[in-house]
């Protein structure tokens, strides 16, 4: 009984520093996003969402970015698109029965 009383009071310790680390983390991500909302927030506009990117210090805009990722979305999702239709679904899940048997094995 001696070792489950140890394994239960490890779990419970484990379990709180993991959720320690997960609060001071989420602070963190909270407060730098609400700086950077509050600081930049008189930046955003419709420009700066149409223009190109200018050096430091001068108004330049995102338009590249936007469109440089729309571009990498399409073609990861065509290229996604053609492997699932191949193997049958979804890249990493499997087809059917496994070979060698193990979770996926064809019932009899």
């Amino acid at each position: 009984m001696n070792v489950m009383r140890r394994r239960v009071f490890m779990n419970g310790l484990v379990m709180a520093l993991s959720g320690l680390a997960a609060f001071i983390g989420l602070f963190f991500l909270v407060w730098i996003l609400g700086y950077v909302t509050v600081e930049g927030y008189g930046a955003i506009n419709w420009t700066f969402f149409t223009q190109l990117p200018s050096p430091p210090g001068v108004d330049g805009g995102l338009s590249s970015a936007i469109v440089g990722t729309l571009i990498m979305t399409v073609l990861a999702a065509l290229i996604e698109g053609k492997r699932g239709r191949r193997q049958g679904g979804p890249s990493g899940y499997p087809r059917g029965p496994s070979r060698r048997g193990g979770p996926y094995r064809a019932q009899k």
